[in-house]
C-alpha cells in the first residue's frame, strides 16, 4: 500500500468519528432550542465545512507521518 492510503484510511477514520459526534451534537442542541429546519441545515452545513477542514489537517500529519516512516525505512537497509 502506498503512502497516500497509508494516509488516507487513518483520515478518513478520524473525520468519521468527529463529524459523527458533531453533528449529533449540534443537532441535539438545535433541537432543544427549538430552532428552525433551516437554522439546523445551515449549522449542520458549517458543521460539515469544519469537519473537512479539520480532515485535511489530520492528512497533512498522517503525510509528513509515513514519509517520516518510509525515510527511516529506507535509511534501516
Amino acid at each position: 500500500m502506498n503512502r497516500f492510503f497509508k494516509a488516507l484510511v487513518p483520515t478518513l477514520l478520524l473525520t468519521e468519528l468527529a463529524l459523527i459526534s458533531s453533528a449529533t451534537a449540534v443537532w441535539a442542541i438545535l433541537s432543544e432550542m427549538h430552532a428552525g429546519k433551516y437554522v439546523v441545515f445551515g449549522a449542520e452545513i458549517l458543521d460539515v465545512i469544519g469537519a473537512v477542514l479539520l480532515s485535511v489537517v489530520i492528512f497533512r500529519m498522517a503525510w509528513r507521518s509515513e514519509g517520516r516512516m518510509n525515510l527511516e525505512k529506507a535509511g534501516d537497509n
